[in-house]
């Protein structure tokens, strides 16, 4: 059995009921049943042994690494291609997900809001399906509140082979995700030379370590105040740079599929 993370149980308010009822109802089961319990980080490991009392020894951490297209980093031509191509800023934060309301974007945007009376020219691209499952409907009243409007930017559907440009031309890429199970997106960051802000939640430290600059997920002066420093501050980007390629090294797709293959074996 492989679990992701078990947020629905973690945070039941931010997880649409029909879901909930589904994975409330399924996942005790299919614990009970599963030989082995294969999840992205300790922290997913250590959740599953308190909110539902599995023996620590039954499950086994396997971690996820980068997706395809981001082996490399995204070259000049391309970042300045994929700007054209989805009408980007030059100058912008970017964040990368499903809109679901544990990814906490209203209060990204709150915070990108703040920010903006000390850089007026910074704005905020939004990658996700506005259209997806259960998209939260507090990112418009967000920007309506704090009247951003054209400043927050949803490129819509973009093609996998230019995302790596599309993060490669932000200034610094923002996580403010509440609960994770192991949090792919900071490596895809990482790999393109762009430095962190991430919610300071324990299974984003796990994957980042000291590569990301962390924020309380629940403060917007908190989430403005770091997005402030990495836009300004560089030595600290470059430092943050440096480690996040020593970061993504860590994780390797043929490492866990060796790992898995040792479990089925």
């Amino acid at each position: 059995l492989h679990i992701h993370d078990v947020s629905f149980r973690a945070l039941p308010w931010l997880i649409n009921w029909k879901d909930r009822f589904f994975l409330s109802a399924l996942i005790p089961h299919a614990l009970r049943r599963a030989n082995t319990i294969v999840v992205p980080s300790v922290f997913t490991q250590e959740e599953i042994v308190a909110y539902y009392g599995v023996a620590s020894d039954k499950i086994a951490v396997i971690p996820n690494a980068l997706g395809d297209g981001f082996e490399s980093e995204a070259s000049d031509a391309a970042v300045a291609s994929a700007k054209k191509k989805y009408a980007l800023p030059e100058w912008y934060v970017v964040a990368v997900g499903t809109l679901q309301p544990r990814k906490n974007l209203p209060l990204l945007i709150r915070a990108l809001a703040r920010l903006r009376e000390r850089d007026p020219n910074l704005q905020l691209v939004i990658v996700g399906n506005r259209a997806g499952h259960h998209v939260d409907r507090d990112i418009d009243h967000a920007i309506a509140e704090t009247a951003l409007g054209v400043n927050v930017i949803f490129p819509g559907f973009v093609e996998a082979s230019d995302l790596p440009a599309v993060i490669k031309g932000a200034c610094v890429y923002a996580f403010p995700s509440r609960y994770e199970g192991f949090g792919i997106p900071l490596l895809e960051a990482m790999s393109q030379g762009v430095p962190v802000a991430a919610a300071d939640i324990p299974c984003l430290r796990e994957v980042a370590g000291e590569a990301a600059l962390y924020f309380d997920p629940l403060r917007v002066d908190a989430c403005a105040e770091i997005l402030y420093t990495l836009t300004i501050d560089s030595d600290l980007r470059k430092r943050l740079i440096e480690a996040g390629k020593s970061c993504v090294s860590r994780y390797s797709w043929k490492r866990s599929a060796q790992l898995l293959q040792e479990i089925y074996a």
